[in-house]
């Protein structure tokens, strides 16, 4: 009697084990075909080869892309989807139609075209926030500007209107235009040399491939740079006769030398900045901030060329970028269209 009970436990253990693993192994294989969470990029290519990291969230509908060019330039691009077993379907509205995927445990292979690119599951989610840093508007005007860069005077903001035909001088506390300088072009960016005595103006037109350079208190021309190869969209004045020169041409900006009066001056470094426009440039503690219109970013210039840091201000795109010496000052456009100048908390 003794030995037949003792088989019954036996079996009954066995039971129980046997369930438990059966348990586990039913909550445990759901967890791996879960697409939902952030994932790393880890080897492939799709797309342009810049995605680093994917943010997927299926009941949502929200698949979140982070890039990276070669140069550190970061984006965010945020899609609606609909996913499906074996698909990722973005609509009819992007130019990404569809990415194919499989899942296996913490391992997710997304194809497209004939490209794929592997990613692995991440233990925390990415905070887009983190990538991309937002910044706070600490004031706001709005101004009859339109795509332009803008330059700090030392005491005032300056930026062209064409409804004024003249560059505007803004005063910094107030956003009131305190007075006009009449100018013969029409420059869709303006700078101001960095220098201790009797600074230099610069003006670009719109279309233009050369700038020009006056003395600001006097509005005497010094001189027309040679040409930059591209229309000018952006100046940042690294010191005295040291310009960066933003242009459309295939990606490029220009670090610019001038030999004064005695000649136009030569272009000594060309950099490919590996994405499509630059809106604005600025100049400050030895560092280029670039607008491209969506972002900014703050670039090192040694002992190689380098975005170190983005920045966003959502709802705004970044035309122009000025510095007062306390705080970086943007023209942008809003989702309205219209044009409007902000003060920012970035600081040095």
């Amino acid at each position: 009697m003794k030995t037949i009970q003792f088989i019954v436990i036996i079996l009954v253990a066995s039971m129980c084990i046997r369930c438990n693993k059966d348990d586990n192994a039913n909550t445990i294989a759901p967890e791996t075909k879960i697409i939902d969470g952030s994932w790393e990029h880890t080897s492939g290519i799709i797309l342009d080869g810049s995605i680093k990291f994917i943010t997927i969230d299926k009941e949502k509908g929200i698949l979140i892309m982070l890039f990276e060019n070669e140069l550190g330039f970061r984006g965010i691009q945020q899609y609606n989807v609909t996913i499906n077993e074996n698909s990722i379907n973005f609509g009819a509205t992007t130019e990404i139609s569809e990415f194919g995927y499989v899942l296996e445990k913490n391992e997710l292979k997304i194809t497209f075209r004939s490209n794929a690119a592997t990613f692995k599951r991440l233990d925390t989610d990415l905070d887009p926030d983190n990538w991309v840093k937002p910044l706070t508007i600490l004031q706001n005007a709005a101004v009859p500007f339109k795509d332009i860069d803008i330059a700090f005077d030392g005491s005032s903001i300056l930026g062209y209107s064409e409804e004024d035909a003249g560059i505007l001088k803004i005063n910094p506390e107030t956003l009131a235009i305190e007075s006009v300088i009449v100018t013969t072009l029409a420059p869709k960016s303006v700078e101001i040399e960095k220098s201790n005595t009797n600074p230099l103006l610069f003006q670009a037109s719109s279309g233009s491939n050369t700038f020009r350079a006056s003395f600001y208190n006097t509005g005497e021309t010094f001189y027309t740079s040679i040409s930059n190869g591209g229309s000018i969209t952006g100046l940042a004045s690294e010191k005295s006769g040291y310009i960066w020169v933003a242009t459309d041409n295939d990606e490029y900006i220009n670090r610019y030398k001038s030999n004064g009066s005695l000649s136009p001056g030569e272009i000594i470094q060309q950099i490919d900045l590996k994405f499509n426009s630059v809106n604005g440039l600025d100049f400050q503690g030895g560092y280029l901030y670039v607008a491209d219109g969506q972002y900014l970013y703050k670039c090192q210039i040694v002992p190689e060329f380098k975005a170190i840091k983005s920045y966003r201000i959502p709802g705004y795109s970044m035309k122009g970028v000025a510095f007062d010496g306390t705080n970086f000052w943007f023209n942008t456009q809003g989702e309205d269209n219209a044009f409007y100048l902000l003060k920012s908390d970035l600081t040095l």
